[in-house]
């Protein structure tokens, strides 16, 4: 339930140009109009190719809200430099809540296929969740899209993981 003093820090990874992003400011808009509460909401949406920048920039001016646009290397991991700007976010943002959204064309680079097997590479995502579970200062949230298919990178995939690993052991 969104109280009207609550900070919320909505993330999209890879999703660009956005349509994940846009997809939660409708939510947040819907919630607000069918139950009053106005929810201090933070959009920023990390991805590893500007072409989308102009599109996201074009979206946050029609809808009057500020994305933060910024480079990230989903493919690697949380402590990379390349992700710097989501480390830093974490830190300055304690105490408040995120809801970190993947789409599953993201799923489909975070695995592969090895011998038949799946295989999970050190990545944000799977970092992200052991931070989630591992810092009792973020409030995290994931929603992770998925296409349904059969792909090495498939929600069911990630699920079969999750389970498999026992994020608290880096605690």
């Amino acid at each position: 339930m969104l109280t009207s003093s609550e900070q919320i820090n909505v993330c999209s990874f890879g999703g660009g140009p956005g349509n994940d992003l846009f997809g939660s400011m409708l939510a947040f808009e819907l919630a607000k109009n069918n139950t009053g509460v106005i929810a201090n909401v933070n959009y920023n949406l990390f991805e590893w190719i500007d072409t989308w920048r102009p599109i996201v920039e074009h979206v946050s001016t029609l809808s009057g809200k500020n994305i933060n646009y910024q480079h990230a290397d989903l493919q690697k991991p949380l402590r990379d430099g390349e992700n710097d700007c989501i480390s830093d976010l974490l830190k300055s943002r304690v105490g408040e809540s995120f809801l970190f959204l993947f789409s599953f064309v993201v799923l489909e680079s975070l695995v592969s296929r090895q011998d038949g097997k799946i295989r999970h590479s050190e990545n944000l995502l799977f970092d992200l969740l052991d931070e989630s579970f591992c810092n009792p200062g973020i409030d995290a949230k994931f929603l992770i899209l998925d296409a349904g298919k059969g792909m090495c990178g498939s929600l069911r995939a990630t699920e079969d993981f999750v389970q498999e690993r026992n994020f608290r052991t880096k605690c």
